[in-house]
């Protein structure tokens, strides 16, 4: 297995590894429409969209398709050879 094909898997484990991270971690429960600002403050849940979660999800994404890329720029080196 070339350096290259190593890369592009590790690449699509972190990929992978993100995705989990950001679903399982970074997702916090939307408040209520009927909470005060008071128990909004009290409590961990969060109003409106979650930015954070669609960064990590678009840094997922990013790097898998450069793992994809990397990938195949590593088959075609392998099958000239």
């Amino acid at each position: 297995m070339s350096f290259l094909s190593k890369l592009a898997f590790g690449g699509l484990a972190l990929a992978v590894l993100l995705i989990a991270i950001a679903f399982l971690f970074m997702n916090p429960d939307q408040c209520p429409a009927h909470y005060t600002q008071a128990q909004i403050d009290a409590s961990d849940c969060i109003v409106g969209a979650n930015i954070g979660l669609g960064i990590m999800l678009s840094l997922a994404s990013v790097i898998a398709v450069i793992s994809l890329i990397l990938a195949a720029v590593a088959a075609h080196r392998h099958r000239r050879t």
